[in-house]
């Protein structure tokens, strides 16, 4: 029997690598020519490598630092990849969900409330209620196009950080998750057991870009047209849902990179009011129209018992 590589014959220790027989001073690097000792990796043709000089000479390299990846990596939704050491390095943009690293979405901006942002999002961030304000007619003109009229002259409208939006979600029963980024609140006034006046609030986060606080408006939106229009009770996949769709038609008369992501992102939300509920009240809306939506939840507080 001779060596692989040499061709001289095989007497004393030997090595079998990947199906070959080798004298242990032929088991070497292809790219360095330097013995192979320990730890290796065999290339796609059955070559073997330092791991270091196969990660410099032939691994796809990583986003963030450009070295080549061996090992543990992470790849996001845009299908870029990386380090996965880098996750414990830099923070995530809070709105995106990028890694705010170099070769990625950039340096992290701090937004006082424990949020950092990238710098993409910062730059179209909408920072308080003044700035929102037409963004809010905007949304309020596209809805009563489709049918949905909702009367906010007693209906304020504010942007707060997200501390005092979570102590709202709190106070109102809710517990604050990455889906919610507003809240419609409805308070009533009492005198003798006798309902005298409700007030309807709505509450948006700061800093979010344009095109998402666009859709958060039009779910918002969508409370108060429940509230106005005297509706029961909804079961919360139904409520939430149907107010996701108005947010996800939003989106999609945006038409643009972004609105096209964050509808992506609604589509795979896991959350059983929020995901769920809105795709199970998308599907009954593509089916028979915005139109038949807006009759049911006015009469019932359950989905319909026979599909649509």
């Amino acid at each position: 029997m001779r060596c692989a590589r040499c061709g001289d014959g095989l007497q004393g220790p030997v090595l079998r690598v990947a199906g070959v027989v080798l004298h242990p001073e032929c088991f070497v690097c292809a790219d360095c020519g330097r013995p192979l000792q320990g730890r290796y990796v065999l290339g796609p043709a059955g070559s073997a490598h330092h791991p270091q000089c196969y990660a410099r000479a032939h691994a796809e390299s990583c986003a963030v630092c450009g070295q080549g990846m061996l090992g543990r990596f992470v790849v996001d939704a845009v299908g870029r990849r990386y380090h996965a050491r880098h996750l414990k390095e830099f923070l995530r943009c809070a709105t995106c969900g990028d890694l705010c690293a170099p070769g990625l979405a950039g340096r992290a901006i701090g937004l006082g409330d424990g949020r950092a942002q990238c710098v993409t999002c910062h730059r179209s961030a909408v920072r308080g209620t003044r700035e929102a304000l037409p963004r809010w007619q905007g949304v309020l003109s596209l809805l009563g196009q489709w049918g949905v009229h909702v009367d906010v002259g007693n209906v304020p409208l504010e942007l707060v950080d997200r501390t005092r939006l979570h102590r709202l979600l709190q106070q109102a029963g809710q517990r604050p998750h990455l889906s919610l980024h507003g809240l419609t609140r409805h308070h009533v006034h009492r005198r003798g057991g006798r309902v005298i006046r409700q007030e309807l609030s709505v509450f948006a986060m700061t800093w979010l870009p344009g095109t998402l606080l666009e859709g958060i408006l039009a779910h918002e939106l969508g409370h108060v047209w429940i509230h106005q229009n005297g509706c029961p009770v909804h079961q919360p996949e139904l409520a939430e849902g149907a107010c996701n769709v108005l947010r996800w038609m939003v989106h999609v008369h945006q038409a643009t990179e972004e609105s096209e992501r964050l509808i992506r992102e609604m589509d795979a939300d896991p959350h059983p009011a929020y995901g769920g509920g809105f795709r199970r009240v998308r599907r009954m809306v593509e089916r028979q129209g915005l139109p038949k939506l807006l009759d049911h939840l006015r009469r019932s507080a359950h989905f319909p018992m026979l599909a649509w």
